[in-house]
């Protein structure tokens, strides 16, 4: 609606002298952008915390890798250059109580939401969260869960990070950070 009385308002005071009818209008419509901003609910990281997450899950997995086990605070602190206290509180705020342990070690970091009562089978709330999530996702987001999640009914055994990384040409690291993402999501929703 916002955009019909854009380009209404724009068709109005268009003057053939000054510009070409689309120009104008596309200008017009830019005011839009703010507009679709203003109501959604969009929620941004302070780019240095960002940087710092994305930071930590590398120094972390390949810590792990190395050592085969967790890395200790310590070890955390020493490789990333931060005081322990710092480590500490980054790590409560990850909130690793949302997360859950993954099916196999192919799909390693998304998590599968399984009914007590048939383990292949999600039930009707895990059922109904997933699809929300996956219908409230963007592209990429909706391709990693049809690829992610056969419960979707997409594919019949999940693909590998690798794979999924490789089809959408993307790193395995974003596949993962996206994965843990909508796992939580559909975590919260079930809860």
């Amino acid at each position: 609606m916002e955009a019909k009385r854009l380009t209404i308002l724009a068709l109005d005071s268009y003057d053939p002298a000054k510009a070409q009818m689309n120009t104008h209008i596309i200008n017009y419509l830019k005011k839009l952008q703010r507009h679709v901003i203003t109501y959604q609910n969009v929620a941004r990281i302070p780019e240095p915390r960002a940087i710092g997450i994305g930071k930590y899950q590398t120094i972390y997995d390949n810590l792990e890798s190395e050592k085969g086990r967790e890395p200790t605070i310590t070890e955390l602190a020493d490789a990333m250059v931060w005081p322990t206290s710092e480590i500490e509180r980054f790590q409560s705020e990850q909130r690793k109580d949302l997360s859950m342990t993954p099916a196999d070690d192919s799909t390693t970091g998304f998590y599968y939401f399984q009914s007590p009562l048939n383990p292949e089978l999600p039930s009707s709330d895990q059922m109904q969260a997933m699809q929300f999530v996956y219908y409230d996702s963007d592209p990429i987001d909706k391709k990693i869960l049809e690829y992610s999640l056969p419960q979707l009914g997409f594919k019949k055994t999940p693909m590998t990070k690798k794979w999924i990384a490789n089809k959408l040409k993307l790193t395995p690291h974003e596949i993962r950070r996206r994965q843990r993402l909508k796992g939580t999501q559909i975590k919260e929703l079930i809860d």
